[in-house]
C-alpha cells in the first residue's frame, strides 16, 4: 500500500480514490469531453446520412415497383412479428421488410418476407453497417 493511498497490484496501474484528485485530472476530463462531443457529432452525421440513404432507397424501391402490390403490413403474421420488437427496432423492421420483399420481386418475380425469421434477425443483432455495395441491387 502507497502513502498516497493508491494500491499497485502486481506492477499494473495505481487505483486512486475519488478524493485523491492529482494535477492534470482536469484536463484529462477535458480531453475525454472533447472526443466524446467529435464521436457524437460523427454519429449525428452517419445518421443523417442514413436517414437520406433510406429515403432515396425507399423512392427507388417505390419506382422499381411500379405496379406491385406490396405485401400488407396488416396481416396478423407481420403483426405477430413486429410485436416481438420494442418501438425503437420496429422501423428497423420495416426497413428490413421492404427491402427484402423488393429483393426477393427482383430474383423470384414475388415479394415474400418470413417477418419471423427478420424479426429475430434484428433480436439477433443484425444492423445495417454502411451503405450498399456498388453491385447491390438495392
Amino acid at each position: 500500500m502507497r502513502a498516497s493511498g493508491g494500491v499497485r497490484l502486481n506492477d499494473g496501474p495505481t487505483v486512486v480514490s475519488a478524493n485523491d484528485e492529482k494535477p492534470g485530472d482536469l484536463e484529462a476530463e477535458d480531453l475525454i469531453a472533447e472526443k466524446r462531443d467529435k464521436l457524437i457529432d460523427g454519429l449525428q452525421i452517419r445518421i443523417s446520412q442514413n436517414t437520406k440513404y433510406h429515403s432515396a432507397l425507399h423512392d427507388s424501391v417505390a419506382s422499381s415497383l411500379a405496379g406491385y402490390v406490396p405485401m400488407p403490413v396488416s396481416s396478423p403474421k407481420y403483426q405477430k412479428a413486429e410485436a416481438l420488437l420494442s418501438d425503437d427496432l420496429r422501423p428497423l423492421f420495416r426497413r428490413m421488410v421492404e427491402e427484402y420483399e423488393y429483393l426477393t420481386q427482383i430474383h423470384y418475380g414475388r415479394g415474400y418476407v418470413a417477418y419471423k425469421v427478420l424479426a429475430d434477425m434484428i433480436l439477433a443483432g443484425w444492423r445495417p453497417s454502411g451503405p450498399p455495395d456498388p453491385n447491390s441491387k438495392l
